[in-house]
């Protein structure tokens, strides 16, 4: 019986024979390790962050105006450029250093955080008030409060991960996302009830995100804002250019287009990108699960270019499957889908759904690419062609969200991650051939 089993599974397609070999690996590794324990906790922890947003996108796209869900995800823009950039300057330094050490510079490192958290929040205030005294109104109270919230949850979100696996409490990481999904779970289904307003749901959402801050910062015994201050303009000095270049790729294809649509045609138009943008977020949580397996199963890998071709052409046939998966289903399953989260609301945009899904498949090939680039110590020339595609893909927003609206807008990120890609590719063409 167990031969027969164990013979359907070799039967089976290349990539799916590839992924029970994974999981193989997986359950014998995470048994015998204190350390992927911990880290498979981190993953749930990121699985249930994500099933959150997932749900407050629902929520807002369900149940709230066409401005109120298009201000949100100018809100969620801003919030990921200003993740991505703290992200080179100072919370990717702090993710390799060795727990021990972070442990022993605890203070300093929070204290650090507090200062560039407290300081981006210090300007948007600053600049939101500005914003309102010259544009008063419902957009604009819409724009700022999303602005705001958007910061405290996702400026926050990678360094609190950071601190509670090297102080290895990666329960609390698991806790607060589970709270964050049952908050949101709890608002899907009270709002329609309740008539919760806009305003309460991202007072909510604040109020929680201000938790969390408090909470992390009880972990060391007082943050050190004295050298928190000394390294945070130290790591400005040394990352801030480069930091600002590479964010530029993605605000040029991801986020300039929904600026654009916001400002120069419907709040509809700028809605319903936010909103199909949002159905992909499954998809894409199971590329980082599969990501973050594939890194640490191949962490110890050699950097001889023989190592890494293997490591790269046994992950990259997993991830197309998954890829076309998605864009088949957005072709023959996407109205149902749009339907069941949406209703009829957007409906008229559902042929947006199948751009989203082919934008996100080259999204999908992105993992593995990096990988690559970080056991060639080819980052910094991958970081060019980042730019290299936001500028293209700015120029393209420019011609195309006027006249298409959302359609163009999704052509413009499909035409920057497809630029990405085929960059990616030719950059490391000398290790896909074979070359040393």
């Amino acid at each position: 019986m167990k031969e027969n089993i164990v013979q359907k599974i070799i039967s089976m397609p290349k990539p799916v024979y590839q992924f029970f070999g994974i999981i193989e690996q997986i359950v014998t590794r995470v048994k015998n390790s204190k350390r992927l324990k911990s880290q498979g906790i981190a993953l749930l922890d990121q699985i249930m962050f994500s099933a959150g947003n997932f749900t407050l996108t629902v929520t807002l796209a369900r149940y709230f105006s066409d401005i109120q869900v298009a201000g949100y995800g100018i809100g969620l823009s801003v919030g990921l450029m200003l993740q991505h950039i703290l992200w080179t300057v100072y919370v990717i330094k702090n993710s390799v250093m060795s727990p021990k050490k972070f442990v022993r510079r605890a203070d300093k490192v929070v204290g650090e955080h507090l200062v560039f958290l407290l300081t981006v929040l210090s300007i948007e205030m600053i600049l939101s008030l500005i914003f309102l005294a010259f544009w008063p109104g419902e957009w604009s109270i819409t724009i700022v409060t999303s602005v705001v919230v958007c910061t405290l949850i996702y400026l926050h979100l990678d360094f609190e991960r950071i601190v509670c696996l090297k102080h290895n409490k990666t329960h609390i990481l698991f806790w607060t996302s589970a709270i964050f999904f049952m908050m949101n779970l709890f608002l899907f289904f009270a709002v329609p009830r309740l008539e919760i307003p806009y305003i309460v749901v991202m007072l909510l959402i604040c109020l929680f995100s201000i938790g969390k801050i408090t909470h992390l910062v009880t972990l060391v015994k007082k943050p050190n804002f004295e050298w928190g201050i000394r390294m945070a303009e130290q790591d400005l000095r040394r990352h801030a250019v480069s930091s600002l270049l590479g964010a530029s790729g993605g605000l040029g294809y991801f986020h300039l287009p929904v600026f654009l649509i916001s400002k120069l045609v419907q709040p509809v138009e700028a809605a319903a990108f936010f909103a199909l943008r949002g159905l992909m977020q499954p998809a894409m949580i199971l590329i980082r699960s599969l990501d973050v397996i594939d890194k640490n199963l191949f962490s110890s890998k050699s950097h001889s270019h023989a190592d890494i071709r293997h490591s790269f052409l046994r992950q990259v046939p997993l991830y197309l499957v998954i890829a076309l998966g998605t864009i088949l289903m957005a072709i023959f399953l996407g109205k149902p889908f749009l339907s069941f989260f949406y209703g009829d609301r957007y409906m008229d945009f559902s042929g947006l759904l199948i751009g989203w899904a082919s934008a996100f498949s080259f999204m999908m090939i992105l993992p593995p690419i990096d990988t690559v680039m970080v056991k060639m110590g080819r980052v910094r020339q991958f970081n060019y062609i980042r730019m290299y595609a936001g500028i293209c893909g700015a120029i393209a927003a420019f011609f195309l969200c006027p006249l298409y609206g959302a359609v163009g807008a999704v052509f413009v990120t499909i035409f920057g991650c497809a630029f990405l890609v085929f960059g990616g590719l030719w950059l490391i063409r000398d290790v896909l051939r074979g070359h040393h």
